[in-house]
């Protein structure tokens, strides 16, 4: 049995015939801000569950951490 082509057949039926450019254009940008926007969502979903440290609890005598600013 001969495998079939699927090259060819990309080939020979192109997308840009069947769709304007500008449709084109459009759903591929519409592609990008979906994937963007769910990217965006999923890290601030998963910021939103971190459990940051109060401000209150630390004293200064005792650092867990050090900011340290150079200047030049």
């Amino acid at each position: 049995m001969v495998p079939f082509n699927w090259r060819r057949l990309r080939t020979s039926l192109p997308i840009r015939t069947f769709v304007p450019n500008n449709l084109l254009a459009a759903l591929r940008l519409g592609w990008v801000i979906l994937v963007m926007w769910a990217e965006i969502g999923v890290f601030l979903y998963t910021l939103s569950l971190c459990r940051w440290p109060e401000l209150a609890h630390h004293t200064v005598s005792s650092p867990c951490c050090v900011l340290v600013r150079v200047s030049e």
